[in-house]
């Protein structure tokens, strides 16, 4: 592994970090039963993280097209990432908080 690719796989797991940390901050917002929360959850930040996840696809698309071993090894670990984080963060993510989340507190009291 060459300094280039490290750096590319630091910065781009922060991004991975980022697309699942955002559903679960808004899922443990967000009241009522697992499954009206993760219907908001994707109601509301779902969209902006898939757009957020496209933008920066877009942004590194460019990086795909040079002859440079440095720039194509930054793009595929950003296309990999941010494929990866999207993918957690929209779809695993929220099938796992739906079938095995916590609870709202008020929820469970009721």
């Amino acid at each position: 592994m060459n300094p280039v690719t490290y750096v590319s796989m630091v910065m781009s797991s922060g991004l991975l970090v980022d697309y699942i940390v955002h559903i679960l901050l808004r899922y443990y917002e967000t009241p009522g039963n697992r499954k009206k929360r993760t219907i908001e959850v994707l109601r509301t930040i779902g969209a902006s993280m898939l757009m957020g996840g496209l933008s920066t696809l877009l942004g590194t698309l460019p990086l795909a097209l040079c002859t440079s071993e440095l720039f194509s090894t930054v793009f595929f670990a950003f296309l990999g990432m941010v494929t990866l984080g999207c993918g957690h963060g929209l779809i695993l993510l929220p099938v796992i908080l739906s079938t095995i989340g916590p609870e709202d507190q008020a929820t469970r009291e009721t």
